[in-house]
């Protein structure tokens, strides 16, 4: 199967904020070199909100589609153009930023997956200031909402004393990515060419093109 070529890391910050500002206190920090990987999930953002630790600034740009056909209704990875059906019949791809953070609710490192774009109530720039005064003043929490369909609101605080800041989680998602056994894409569903032709739209847009 053919790689994605687009993948590539933005560095807007650089090394850990938790290897930058350490805590003195908390859960004693263990590493469990044996576990099986975890499967990576997508953050899930709605008007009730989400708390995350940003733990890195690193993000992972993508380009992917949001398919709508029946039988999959979800964002998948693109091939490139000329070789990509959803570009071929004019599906524009979107660019995807990827950010491992960690989901404070669940205590697990899972992916936040943002627009590339910089408009104003954006999240990507709201989320990468927050990081700015991560990397300042230390470890923070991130509360995102979205309050409605264009928009979300970001607000930060430092991690209260007794809260977790999760390094074991942290630390054996960057063990498993170094590995190779993790990757933040996997969040989007890699599907083969023939598999995206075969859709009913896709097929119906391809034929009306004169290229099925």
């Amino acid at each position: 199967m053919t790689t994605h070529g687009n993948n590539y890391i933005i560095n807007i910050l650089g090394a850990s904020l938790l290897d930058r500002h350490p805590r003195t206190s908390g859960p004693a920090q263990t590493s469990d070199r044996t576990a099986p990987a975890s499967a990576l999930r997508s953050i899930r953002i709605s008007s009730s909100g989400v708390f995350v630790i940003p733990f890195t600034a690193d993000a992972v740009r993508v380009s992917a589609h949001y398919c709508d056909d029946p039988d999959v209704r979800d964002w998948v990875l693109c091939w490139g153009s000329p070789e990509c059906a959803l570009c071929a019949i004019s599906h524009k791809a979107e660019q995807r930023l990827l950010l491992p953070v960690l989901d404070c609710e669940q205590g697990e490192v899972a992916v936040l997956a943002m627009s590339s774009s910089m408009r104003p109530k954006a999240l990507a720039p709201q989320v990468f200031q927050a990081i700015a005064e991560a990397n300042k003043r230390g470890p923070q929490i991130i509360s995102i909402t979205k309050p409605d369909q264009t928009s979300f609101s970001v607000s930060s605080w430092p991690i209260p004393p007794g809260v977790d800041d999760g390094r074991t989680a942290i630390d054996k998602f960057v063990q498993d990515r170094d590995q190779g056994l993790v990757k933040l894409d996997q969040i989007y569903l890699t599907l083969p060419n023939e598999t995206l032709r075969a859709l009913p739209q896709v097929a119906r847009k391809l034929t009306l093109r004169g290229l099925a």
